[in-house]
C-alpha cells in the first residue's frame, strides 16, 4: 500500500505542476508568420530581428528610370540602356534598399543611352519632367559632376550645342540648363541651392519642371531652394517654354561623371509629383501577423508577452493579441490577401503590460504593428517576441476504481486524482471488454472519504458488465482523461446495496 501511494503522488506532482512554456516566436524567422507587410526579416549572428522596408521608387508610366543602386550587376528600370560603367554596390552607407552606388571622382561612372520612348530621346518634347536622387559626398572638390546630359541640334545652318548639368559648386548644389527650353533666343537657366552641404551626410536634390506654370524648381531636402520661370519675360506664363531634346542620336546622359561619394535612389519622372515622400519610409507603417499557434489543449493560460525592440526618433511597434479554442469559426485567421488594406482591430486586444490576466485558448496569435520615427526616416527594429503559458493538460483518471454488483444494479467506486480543474466525471460502460455502448455523466456524487460513488442502474441480472472512468475538467472545450482501469461485475438479485 506505501508503494501506491508513493506512486501516486509522484504522478499528481508531474500533474499539478506543470511547467510554463515559452515559444519564440521570431526564432524560426518569417516562417511564423502570416502576414509581413512592408517588413523585412534581418539575421545577426544567429538571431534575428524584424525592420521596415524603405519606400523605394516603384516602377510605373510616370517613371522614366529607376536606379536602386542595390547589387553589382544591376540594371536600370524603365527607358534606358547601360552602356558604358560600372559602380561598386556599399552596403554600409545607404539611405533605402540594400546597398547605394559608391562613386569615385575619375574611377566610375554610368552611362546610359535613351530608347525610342524616354523623355531623352532625341527630337522630344517632354514638357514636365522630375530628376531626383540621394547624395552622400565624401570630398565636395569644386564642380563635382552628380549628372550631365547633352545633345545637339541645328539652328540657322549652325550647331547648337544644349546639356542639363547638375554640380556641387563648392558646398552648394548647382543645376545649369543650357538651350534646353525652345525659345526664339539661346538661353541658360541656372538654379543653385541655397542650403551647404557637408561631407558625410545624406541628402534628397529633386529637379522638377511644371509646364502648365513655366516652373523650374530646386528642391533640397523637400524645402525649395529657387525657382525659374522659363518665359519669355521670366514670369509664370500661359506661354511656357518648351523642353526639346535635340536629334543626335547619340547622346545620352551620364551619372556621377566626376563625383566623390555615394548616390542612391536615382529617378527620372516624365511628371513631376508635388507630393512626392523624401523620407525613408514616408506615411506608411509596418504589420507583422503571425501565425495561429496550436498549444494543443483546450484553455491554456496565456501568461505573458515579452518583446525588445529599438525605437529611436519615437519610432514604436505596437503589440496585439487574440485567443480562441476554435480554430476556424470563432476568428478569422486571416491571410495575406484577406488583411491586405483592413485590420479588424475588434477582435484583437492590445498589449498595455507584458503580463496577461484569465487569457485562455488553445490557439493564440500575435501582431505587431510598426511606426517610423517622427522624421519617417528611422524604423524600430523588433529584436525579441515571444509569449509563455501554461499548458491545460487534461486531468489523470481515476487511480482507483471498485465495483459492487447488485440486485439490476451495480455500485461503481473510486478514487480521483486531485486537481482544481476536474468538474466532473463520464462512467462509461458495456457487455463487451473496452467495447463501452453506454455512459453516464456524473457532477454531482456521493463520497464516502476520499472515496466516490455512484449507482449505475438499469442494469440486466446476469450479464457481465465492463465499466470505466474517466474525469473531465473546466476547460472552455472540456478535455476527458484517459480511460480507468477496466472493472466487470454481473449483476444479480442475491446482492443488496451496502457501502462501506
Amino acid at each position: 500500500m506505501r508503494k501506491f501511494f508513493v506512486f501516486f503522488n509522484l504522478i499528481l506532482s508531474l500533474y499539478v505542476f506543470a511547467q510554463d512554456k515559452s515559444f519564440d516566436v521570431l526564432g524560426s524567422g518569417a516562417s511564423n508568420f502570416i502576414v509581413q507587410r512592408n517588413l523585412k526579416f534581418v539575421s545577426v549572428d544567429n538571431s534575428c530581428s524584424v525592420k521596415m522596408i524603405e519606400q523605394d521608387a516603384k516602377l510605373d508610366d510616370d517613371v522614366d528610370l529607376i536606379i536602386h543602386f542595390d547589387g553589382a550587376n544591376e540594371k536600370p528600370l524603365g527607358n534606358y540602356m547601360l552602356t558604358d560603367g560600372a559602380v561598386q554596390p556599399c552596403f554600409n552607407t545607404k539611405i533605402i534598399g540594400a546597398a547605394s552606388g559608391n562613386f569615385k571622382f575619375n574611377g566610375g561612372s554610368l552611362r546610359l543611352e535613351p530608347y525610342s520612348n524616354a523623355i531623352f530621346a532625341p527630337q522630344n518634347e517632354p514638357q514636365d519632367f522630375e530628376i531626383s536622387f540621394y547624395i552622400f559626398p565624401t570630398m565636395l572638390d569644386q564642380n563635382e559632376t552628380v549628372f550631365y546630359w547633352s545633345n545637339s541640334f541645328v539652328r540657322d545652318n549652325e550647331i547648337v550645342y544644349q546639356y542639363i548639368n547638375c554640380s556641387l559648386d563648392g558646398e552648394r548644389v548647382k543645376w545649369v540648363f543650357r538651350n534646353f527650353f525652345f525659345n526664339d533666343e539661346l538661353n541658360t537657366i541656372i538654379l543653385e541651392g541655397q542650403r551647404d552641404l557637408k561631407v558625410g551626410k545624406w541628402y534628397h536634390i529633386r529637379v522638377l519642371y511644371n509646364f502648365d506654370e513655366s516652373r523650374l524648381e530646386l528642391i533640397q531636402d523637400n524645402v525649395t531652394q529657387e525657382i525659374k520661370h522659363c518665359s519669355k519675360d521670366g514670369l509664370e506664363s500661359y506661354e511656357p517654354w518648351t523642353p526639346v531634346v535635340g536629334d543626335n542620336i547619340k547622346s545620352g546622359i551620364i551619372i556621377g561623371k566626376s563625383f566623390n561619394g555615394k548616390i542612391d535612389e536615382f529617378v527620372i519622372r516624365k511628371k513631376f509629383k508635388e507630393d512626392l515622400c523624401v523620407s525613408r519610409f514616408g506615411d506608411s507603417t509596418g504589420t507583422l501577423i503571425s501565425k495561429p499557434f496550436d498549444l494543443k489543449y483546450s484553455g491554456n493560460y496565456i501568461k505573458s508577452i515579452e518583446a525588445d525592440f529599438d525605437n529611436q526618433n519615437y519610432s514604436n511597434v505596437n503589440l496585439f493579441y487574440r485567443a480562441t479554442e476554435d480554430r476556424f469559426t470563432q476568428l478569422q485567421w486571416y491571410n495575406i490577401e484577406d488583411i491586405d488594406g483592413q485590420r479588424d482591430m475588434d477582435i484583437w486586444q492590445p498589449l498595455d503590460k507584458p503580463f496577461l490576466d484569465n487569457i485562455r485558448g488553445r490557439y493564440f496569435q500575435v501582431m505587431a504593428i510598426f511606426y517610423p520615427g517622427s522624421s519617417k526616416n528611422i524604423s524600430p527594429v523588433l529584436n525579441k517576441l515571444s509569449f509563455s503559458y501554461e499548458p491545460n493538460l487534461p486531468p489523470m483518471p481515476p487511480v482507483y476504481i471498485n465495483v459492487k454488483p447488485l440486485n439490476g444494479s451495480a455500485l461503481i467506486e473510486w478514487i480521483p486524482t486531485i486537481s482544481k480543474n476536474i468538474v466532473g466525471f463520464k462512467i462509461f460502460y458495456g457487455t463487451k471488454s473496452k467495447t463501452y455502448t453506454e455512459s453516464i455523466t456524473v457532477s454531482e456524487v456521493n463520497r464516502n472519504g476520499n472515496k466516490m460513488f455512484f449507482l449505475v442502474d438499469g442494469l440486466e441480472n446476469g450479464v457481465l458488465y465492463y465499466f470505466s472512468v474517466v474525469a473531465f475538467d473546466d476547460a472552455p472545450v472540456s478535455q476527458l482523461s484517459e480511460f480507468s482501469k477496466e472493472v466487470s461485475a454481473r449483476p444479480a438479485r442475491k446482492y443488496k446495496f451496502q457501502t462501506n
